[in-house]
């Protein structure tokens, strides 16, 4: 028996190039974003007044507002000095909530996932305001987060649920500050040294670890912000500009599949920064519990009163789904134990304009089935026809690449070199057919087949649209998509 849910999915799109005028304003609130909401992973706190005299360092409350440039800019020192809040995380942040910009309220689910990627432009974290200032935690963060909202808006109230990537400058036990590094928080910190992140989603190396943190990684301190204000005029009066910035673009993706959270991040999203791959690296994932009333927000972070200016410049703040529909079948509806079988999946797609279309589909198939073999897969769709199975090289036109992941799921990708050429599947059906030997032992009550989709920017693909509105494609920025389940009985 073939079971197969008919359900209508949504589409989503949102882009924010900030490039309105009348964001240039700290006090913005519309659309969905709201600049200089304090939220840290402490709390919310608005009363961070420099208390401290000169020990204090410069009075440069954290700031949040669009300059003249069409960047979105998080600035200033997360804690101006309050002494009181020493140790507890204080931030400053743009959050931005999809009901506001027209989206509705946004749960995430394995059929209707959510993620956004946003651009990270010039980045300064400078972990204390003057050499030999007191006390410890001397950190501080530029962290891009995905939250459940439970409306905290108050000073004190906090966000229960949430995850967010990270970069992190920190000073060891002698005050001596450290190589910056990324990670991710999700109830605790999970540090990822540079030398494991480089190679991208394929396993294939994204550059040398001495070129990526050439690139990437600083010892942002400046040593003395007594006579050297690590901060451009523009921000604050006397500011010398950025002592020891990271300015090449990093793209920053963050998706909820409805049951885990997962980072990533690309070194080269514009294609312009040399000897470094355009694809996306993954950063780490987390099983969370919550899924719903989702926001996401720009910030900043320290615990420690002394911080020095924290500031992060933000650009192309994108969300694109894969699809607005996806659905699955697969015969035969009823087989034999233990007995090779030759199947067909029929995955059928719906787009609207904006979605990216199918470039990549997964199919996970239930336990107790026998192993992949991909020599047997064969793909025809209503768009292209007939497609010849590639095995594991790349995929090319008419062809397409399939592997075994290993993991119980097989994979399969379309060639997509630019917006001419390609064979991605906006419209229509896939069937997809393959050889698998059944479980031994009956089952009536039914397995699933999990089938997915997305499209998504790897090394051999066409630029992104945003940066090539002629030749690019559109990608997906939520992750994986799984159609509605069909089930199979033994």
């Amino acid at each position: 028996m073939v079971m197969a849910a008919v359900v209508w999915g949504k589409s989503l799109y949102y882009y924010q190039g900030f490039s309105d005028p009348a964001m240039n304003v700290t006090n913005y609130n519309s659309g969905g974003w709201q600049w200089n909401f304090r939220m840290s992973r402490d709390m919310i706190a608005y009363d961070i007044y420099n208390d401290y005299g000169g020990g204090a360092g410069p009075d440069n409350t954290g700031t949040v507002r669009r300059w003249d440039n069409g960047l979105l800019e998080i600035y200033g020192r997360p804690n101006n000095g309050a002494l009181w809040w020493n140790t507890w995380y204080i931030g400053d942040g743009a959050k931005f909530s999809p009901s506001g910009a027209g989206l509705g309220v946004v749960n995430a689910t394995p059929e209707e996932p959510f993620g956004f990627t946003v651009i990270r432009y010039t980045n300064s974290l400078d972990p204390r305001a003057y050499t030999f200032a007191g006390g410890s935690q001397k950190w501080v963060y530029m962290s891009v987060w995905l939250a459940s909202d439970n409306g905290a808006s108050a000073p004190y109230e906090r966000w229960e649920d949430f995850a967010y990537f990270f970069e992190k400058e920190a000073m060891d036990s002698s005050d001596t500050a450290q190589p910056s590094t990324y990670g991710y928080f999700v109830n605790y910190e999970n540090i990822r040294p540079f030398s494991s992140l480089l190679s991208d989603i394929d396993g294939n190396s994204v550059g040398a670890l001495a070129t990526i943190t050439t690139y990437f990684q600083s010892i942002y301190d400046d040593q003395n912000e007594s006579t050297y204000l690590n901060t451009p005029a523009y921000h604050f009066s006397g500011g010398n500009g950025y002592a020891r910035a990271v300015t090449k673009p990093l793209g920053i993706r963050v998706t909820h599949d409805g049951r885990k959270v997962s980072f990533y991040v690309n070194y080269n999203p514009l294609g312009t920064t040399p000897n470094v791959s355009n694809a996306w690296v993954k950063v780490g994932e987390q099983e969370v519990a919550w899924s719903t009333n989702l926001v996401a927000f720009l910030g900043s972070e320290t615990p420690y009163w002394g911080s020095g200016h924290v500031e992060s410049q933000f650009d192309h703040f994108l969300i694109r789904s894969v699809a607005s529909n996806l659905t699955a079948t697969i015969t035969p509806g009823r087989v034999l134990t233990n007995t090779s079988i030759r199947f067909k999946v029929t995955l059928s797609v719906a787009t609207t304009a904006n979605d990216s279309g199918v470039q990549e589909i997964y199919i996970k198939k239930p336990s107790g089935y026998g192993a992949w073999n991909t020599a047997t897969v064969a793909v025809t769709n209503t768009q292209y026809g007939g497609l010849i199975n590639n095995g594991a090289s790349a995929p090319a036109s008419g062809r397409f690449q399939v592997k075994d992941l290993g993991n119980g799921e097989l994979y399969i990708r379309f060639w997509a070199q630019s917006a001419a050429n390609n064979n991605i599947v906006k419209n229509g059906t896939i069937d997809i057919y393959f050889t698998l030997t059944t479980p031994a032992v009956p089952d009536p009550v039914g397995q699933a087949f999990e089938v997915y989709a997305d499209s998504v920017k790897h090394v051999d693909t066409a630029q992104d649209i945003l940066f090539d509105p002629t030749s690019g494609l559109p990608y997906a920025t939520t992750g994986r998509k799984r159609a509605y389940q069909a089930m199979l009985l033994l």
